[in-house]
């Protein structure tokens, strides 16, 4: 646990697969997880005096590298950049005006700017993904599901199981693309233990092992 936490600070400078993220994503109860890092950043500051004018410009950029991973298989389902600005000005006459020191402000100004232009695509993409949960445990003929009242799951809801193989990766790039499945049953939502967890039956098939994917069904 305290190797991923390590790996998961990593992963704020990029610095991480999404293998990793993936884990840390399951660790925590997250169908999806997302890292970034800071790419390029600069302030640049312009102006002009004279003998009765003088201005002066700051102007901060910043440009923010995001991936969204896939908890369950590792698979990246986002991979974009965010570009924000920020600027301020000062000026003054015959001694006149505001006094141009250095602004802090626009360095988070900026930041801010750089990830809400990401927060669209970020909500987007993981809106796409199929809601899913897993076997949570199993254990002297009970199965466990990791959701439970707060997801909105329904007593009585079926969830078609799936067990999962190796990874599928691209070829070229190495990029997990997904994984190897294979379809075990259906379960039935029996009564919720909780807000994160409930009890479930099978009625087709076999049964799931603890780690096992539950979608819903069509």
């Amino acid at each position: 646990m305290n190797r991923l936490m390590e790996e998961q600070k990593l992963g704020l400078t990029g610095a991480i697969d999404g293998n990793t993220a993936a884990q840390m994503g399951k660790i925590l109860g997250l169908s999806a997880i997302v890292t970034g890092a800071i790419s390029n950043f600069g302030v640049r500051t312009t102006g002009s005096e004279y003998i009765i004018v003088q201005s002066k410009r700051q102007e901060a950029t910043c440009t923010v590298d995001v991936r969204v991973v896939d908890a369950e298989t590792g698979q990246i389902l986002l991979a974009d950049s965010g570009k924000g600005v920020s600027k301020v000005s000062s000026g003054g006459m015959l001694g006149l005006g505001t006094k141009g020191g250095y602004s802090e402000s626009i360095e988070g100004d900026s930041l801010r700017a750089a990830v809400s232009m990401l927060i669209e695509n970020i909500t987007s993409q993981i809106n796409k993904k199929p809601w899913s949960t897993r076997i949570a445990q199993v254990a002297n003929g009970k199965i466990y599901l990791s959701a439970g009242s707060e997801s909105g799951l329904e007593v009585g809801q079926k969830l078609k199981v799936f067990s999962q193989g190796a990874e599928i990766k691209d070829p070229d790039s190495g990029v997990v693309l997904g994984r190897e499945e294979e379809e075990l049953g259906v379960v039935q939502v029996a009564s919720h233990a909780g807000e994160k967890l409930s009890l479930a039956t099978v009625v087709k098939g076999r049964s799931p092992s603890k780690g096992d994917i539950c979608r819903l069904t069509d």
